[in-house]
């Protein structure tokens, strides 16, 4: 009986350690119009030249009702020019931005991939989008 509670002990622990998720590389921002959340993507550690991160924005019910004509259209297209990497004052955009279908009501994903040539230490992804009128977002991330 005491080898059992053992061994399902062990496998309880082993599984909680293999399945749990690093969130050091995640980042949230919040203010009254939008959550903004910032997570670097695990990536093969042969490809060198792309870093991705994912992206997460989350309007907030203020939001919604003060901007009723910015739908989920405005979201899904259009939103290439809102992310980059600020260096300097220098805007270097994505190589890539896919919107993410995740299924969920009034929130939206992105897939945002950079040439690692572009990132420094003092470059920071940026989120704007003037459309919305929203502030900018600024995200200090490690690479």
């Amino acid at each position: 009986m005491k080898r059992s509670k053992i061994k399902l002990l062990t496998m309880l622990l082993f599984s909680l350690t293999a399945c749990g998720r690093s969130d050091h590389d995640f980042r949230e921002q919040q203010d009254a119009n939008m959550r903004v959340q910032v997570t670097r993507m695990k990536s093969d550690p042969a490809d060198t030249a792309i870093v991705a991160y994912r992206l997460r924005l989350v309007p907030s019910a203020t939001f919604r009702t003060i901007h009723p004509d910015l739908g989920a259209d405005h979201f899904w297209y259009r939103m290439d020019s809102c992310f980059y990497l600020n260096e300097k004052g220098r805007p270097r955009y994505p190589l890539l931005v896919q919107p993410v279908a995740n299924g969920a009501k009034d929130n939206f994903e992105y897939i945002l991939q950079f040439g690692r040539e572009m990132q420094t230490d003092s470059a920071e992804l940026v989120y704007s989008d003037r459309a919305a009128g929203t502030a900018t977002y600024k995200f200090k991330l490690a690479y």
